[in-house]
């Protein structure tokens, strides 16, 4: 049996390990980390202690992923210089939206070790993520295709409109669909930025850029909610950072929305009247836990994000059949079942 079928018969198989999925990648992936670490070198040799310690510290590298198995898909197994600069400027842009994060969340600690500003400070992590945006710019400017560069241009405007959207909504009961736009904004677009640049710099037509594109971002609502389940139902050693820290920040997400309808229509207000008290110590927090898990809240989240792979993964079989295709389809399916 040769490899194309080997792959056409693994779709959807969950226990599939991520490396194994990204296996079609794994050289421009390993060739990306010694190029993120060059590429980042300056004469400052306290700047090179930080970013050394910000690239080793890990990540799924999803993003980069995603766009190089998208232009192999495109590209008959190739990826060219700019698509692979493409895939090093998004993965920067990533890392900078998270070492913001982890400032404006008071993180400690992020995939099992601690955060920049924890071990140097909250203007440092902040002027660190600034540098990585900085050289995700240049790397994106040396392209040289203006629809790229604007792609990219919105995307991080989106981002921080998603953002801030979410800081002033801290504590409030949003809706459902109040809370899948914020998720496109903070999270999905960015997906989308790297998968459409990808096809647009693959040339090919309109009908492919738009599945790449939908792809993206119905991959991008799907982490972001199973995301926001393991921040519930996970435990910190098994995501590599505080399980419950969108609550205590008052970020109100899928299951917690779900959890909130269900009690009031059995006209109980205890889990709302933590979350109007902004959760006074530790045990409001696992009391709040605890009512959520209690509800339809999880298998609700669940079906949505369900959803949203579903429907990419039915557009996607649209695309011509060849290993990459299937990757990205097993790839779709991970992010569902993942537990990290």
């Amino acid at each position: 049996m040769n490899t194309f079928t080997n792959k056409k018969n693994q779709i959807a198989h969950s226990s599939e390990s991520l490396a194994n999925i990204l296996d079609l990648v794994n050289a421009e992936l390993a060739q990306l980390e010694i190029f993120l670490l060059e590429y980042l070198s300056t004469d400052n040799i306290i700047l090179n202690q930080i970013t050394e310690y910000v690239l080793k510290s890990g990540g799924k590298r999803l993003r980069p992923a995603m766009c190089y198995l998208f232009c192999k898909l495109f590209n008959n197994g190739k990826i060219d210089g700019n698509n692979f600069k493409l895939g090093a400027a998004l993965e920067l842009i990533h890392i900078a939206t998270l070492l913001h994060d982890d400032v404006i969340d008071e993180a400690d600690f992020r995939r099992g070790i601690d955060t920049i500003n924890k071990q140097w400070g909250n203007k440092t992590a902040i002027l660190t993520g600034d540098f990585f945006l900085s050289q995700a710019l240049k790397l994106l400017n040396s392209i040289q295709n203006n629809e790229v560069q604007n792609i990219f241009i919105n995307v991080v405007e989106e981002v921080c409109s998603g953002e801030i959207q979410q800081n002033f909504s801290k504590f409030k009961n949003i809706s459902i669909n109040e809370y899948i736009e914020k998720s496109k904004r903070k999270t999905a677009l960015l997906f989308v930025a790297g998968t459409k640049s990808t096809a647009i710099l693959s040339n090919i037509n309109k009908k492919q850029i738009q599945i790449a594109e939908n792809y993206a971002i119905n991959t991008g609502m799907a982490f972001q909610i199973v995301d926001d389940i393991l921040n519930i139902t996970a435990s910190a050693e098994a995501t590599g950072k505080p399980n419950d820290l969108d609550l205590l920040n008052g970020i109100l997400t899928a299951p917690v929305i779900y959890a909130l309808d269900y009690y009031k229509k059995q006209n109980d207000n205890t889990l709302l009247a933590l979350i109007d008290n902004k959760f006074q110590n530790k045990n409001d927090i696992n009391t709040a836990i605890n009512l959520i898990l209690q509800t339809d809240g999880i298998t609700k989240s669940k079906e949505l994000a369900k959803s949203y792979i579903q429907q990419t993964c039915s557009e996607l079989k649209l695309m011509q059949d060849n290993v990459y295709k299937y990757n990205l389809i097993n790839l779709a399916n991970f992010i569902i079942d993942r537990s990290f």
